[in-house]
C-alpha cells in the first residue's frame, strides 16, 4: 500500500505508511503496480496539473478522519483579493495563462458560472470569458471583487485529471 497526504506528506518519504505519506499524486505515478493500493489521506487537497493515469487493477481509496480527499483540475483557489481587479462596470479581470477555463464553480458548488464564447456575451453576474490569447478571465460580478465575495473560487479547464483505465 502506499499513503499520500496533502496535508502532512513529503515527496522524500517512501509513502509506505500514513506517517511516511508522499505529498503529491506525482510521487506515485509510474510506481505504483498492479494489485497494490493507493490511500488518500482524508481532508487533503490535491490540485493535479497534469493528467494522472491511474494504475491498473489498483484500489484507489481514503485513510484518516474528516471530509473525502478532493483531487481538483484548478491551478489553486482563487478566492484571493489581490488578484482580481475591476477590468470595467462589474467586469472583473484576472491574468489566466493556462489551458481554456471550461468552469468556475465558488464557494465548493454552491454557485456555478457560466461561460461564454466571447467578450460582448457577457451579461448576468456569473458570466465568464477567458481570452486565452492573451492570458485574460473575466468574471461579471456585481456585488464586489470575486476573491472578497467568495470563500473559494476554483476555475478548471478542458484538461482531463483522471484517467482510471481498469483502477477501482
Amino acid at each position: 500500500s502506499y499513503y499520500v497526504s496533502s496535508i502532512n506528506g513529503d515527496d522524500n518519504n517512501d509513502g509506505l505508511t500514513p506517517e511516511t505519506a508522499f505529498k503529491t499524486l506525482d510521487k506515485i505515478q509510474g510506481i505504483v503496480e498492479p494489485q497494490k493500493r493507493v490511500y488518500l489521506e482524508r481532508g487533503s487537497v490535491f490540485r493535479h496539473k497534469k493528467t494522472f493515469h491511474a494504475t491498473p487493477a489498483t484500489h484507489y481509496g481514503a485513510y484518516g478522519e474528516g471530509p473525502k480527499p478532493q483531487i481538483l483540475g484548478s491551478n489553486r483557489d482563487y478566492a484571493d483579493a489581490s488578484i482580481w481587479s475591476l477590468y470595467q462596470d462589474d467586469i472583473w479581470v484576472l491574468d489566466l495563462e493556462t489551458e481554456d477555463a471550461c468552469q468556475i464553480n465558488f464557494n465548493n458548488d454552491t454557485y456555478i458560472g457560466v461561460k461564454k464564447h466571447c467578450y460582448e456575451l457577457i451579461e448576468n453576474d456569473g458570466d465568464f470569458y477567458h481570452d486565452t490569447e492573451n492570458g485574460k478571465f473575466y468574471l461579471k460580478l456585481s456585488n464586489g471583487n470575486p476573491g472578497e465575495v467568495f470563500q473559494n473560487i476554483e476555475i478548471a479547464t478542458v484538461r482531463i485529471i483522471i484517467n482510471f483505465g481498469n483502477a477501482n
